[in-house]
């Protein structure tokens, strides 16, 4: 897990690192009174009543910040960029955005640090590549396609599911829970419930959590046992919806 800033620039790889190593200095040689903290395993700049985050994707550079307006004003200027609510995505390519993204922090600042804007607690909600990309952060970057490849197959075969990241893994869940996936240096970790044990399966582990109900757990390297995975998940799907 991700416990400093400087673990999470650790973590990634050119050109993103360099970005957020930028944009990290700017902040503490500007502001020095505004330390950072780690929020979801990235960093993170209460300012008063609002925010300012930087997290990296695959092929983007983002600012988060809880002053949408200020968002909103810049999308003219940036026509290159993505914009969320609460967010501008850069392209790695797009290095002319640097200086607007950098007046974009100061006037969050500014704004932010006037007598006035009291400091309070903020929970901002991460996008959702923002959330997978730490379930699958570090090390465990390489699994991160093979998981995308089971989720898109999972989701041409079973009804609709939701995705939930409450840590460093990811819960798929209708009424309930019916499968974790979670990932390792060696492999990708698929966890689902079937109604009796099935050690035929080779389950890394396994446990009775009720007396129809028994989780199992196998690792995936590669897509070779994708077909009968999928049966076990949508076995799972069921004997959860009951």
């Amino acid at each position: 897990m991700l416990t400093t800033p400087q673990e999470y620039v650790d973590s990634l790889s050119s050109p993103g690192r360099e970005w957020l190593q930028e944009f990290l200095a700017y902040m503490t040689q500007k502001y020095p009174d505004i330390a950072p903290v780690m929020f979801r395993q990235r960093p993170m700049f209460k300012v008063g009543k609002s925010y300012v985050m930087f997290t990296v994707a695959k092929e983007h550079f983002s600012l988060h910040t809880l002053n949408f307006d200020l968002i909103e004003n810049i999308r003219g200027v940036l026509s290159k960029a993505d914009f969320g609510k609460g967010c501008v995505k850069v392209r790695f390519s797009d290095t002319a955005a640097k200086p607007v993204l950098k007046e974009l922090c100061d006037e969050v600042v500014r704004l932010n640090m006037l007598p006035d804007a009291p400091a309070v607690d903020v929970v901002p909600d991460l996008p959702y590549e923002v959330k997978l990309n730490t379930a699958f952060s570090g090390g465990k970057v390489k699994w991160l396609p093979l998981y995308e490849t089971l989720r898109d197959r999972a989701k041409e075969r079973l009804p609709q599911f939701t995705e939930y990241f409450p840590a460093v893994n990811v819960l798929w869940k209708h009424t309930s829970t019916f499968a974790q996936i979670s990932a390792v240096s060696g492999a990708m970790r698929v966890e689902f419930y079937l109604n009796r044990l099935h050690t035929e399966i080779n389950p890394v582990k396994t446990l009775q959590t009720s007396k129809n109900r028994v989780a199992h757990m196998v690792e995936a390297r590669d897509e070779t046992m994708f077909y009968e995975l999928l049966d076990w998940i949508a076995q799972s799907y069921a004997l959860t919806e009951k």
